[in-house]
């Protein structure tokens, strides 16, 4: 689904309020950046490859670069050794030289215009639209119950989806690898 299509649904959720087009891509990025989903539901990766030649040195992590999932050394066996994160955790260092591949969950990108499509898995649009319609009901009045369980319906609808996401594939002669959320 397009922003736009998105939208639509959920101006049907509230009885074909016209919901403005800024509010509505506001709150799909505020959907798709909610840290919950961000780092437990979507789980959107990125890979980012750093090589250490000094182990006393903070080497910059990856702009966007969230929780680390997993570390591959130069040989792409996984990296089971310590390393140390920053406080702002935008740094790291290892205490050995090598090439190390990271990969990290990162943030979706934000939708620029309700043209695209939002930055995570089509499944999770429904829940989206639920989303946006809780909070425009809430943006008109803060005490509404409507608004409140819109929203709650569409962070667990997206908590349902996120279970499917993760659920093997039982296909005859399928294998699903799930040693990136093994740590």
């Amino acid at each position: 689904m397009t922003g736009a299509e998105i939208q639509t649904l959920a101006s049907s959720y509230v009885e074909g309020d016209k919901i403005e087009d800024a509010d509505a891509l506001r709150w799909i990025n505020d959907f798709i950046h909610e840290p919950e989903l961000v780092l437990e539901v979507f789980r959107k990766t990125a890979e980012q490859e750093l090589e250490v030649s000094d182990t006393l040195t903070w080497y910059d992590r990856a702009t966007g670069h969230l929780n680390i999932v997993q570390v591959l050394d130069s040989m792409n066996d996984k990296y089971r050794g310590p390393y140390e994160l920053s406080y702002e955790r935008d740094k790291i260092r290892f205490p050995i030289g090598d090439t190390f591949t990271i990969t990290s969950i990162i943030q979706p990108t934000a939708l620029a215009a309700l043209t695209g499509t939002p930055d995570v898995n089509v499944i999770f649009h429904e829940a989206c639209a639920s989303y946006v319609a809780g909070k425009f009901r809430v943006w008109d009045d803060p005490d509404s119950e409507e608004g409140q369980r819109l929203i709650f319906e569409g962070i667990n609808k997206a908590k349902q989806a996120g279970k499917l996401l993760q659920k093997q594939d039982l296909r005859e002669h399928t294998r699903q690898v799930r040693d990136v959320w093994s740590q």
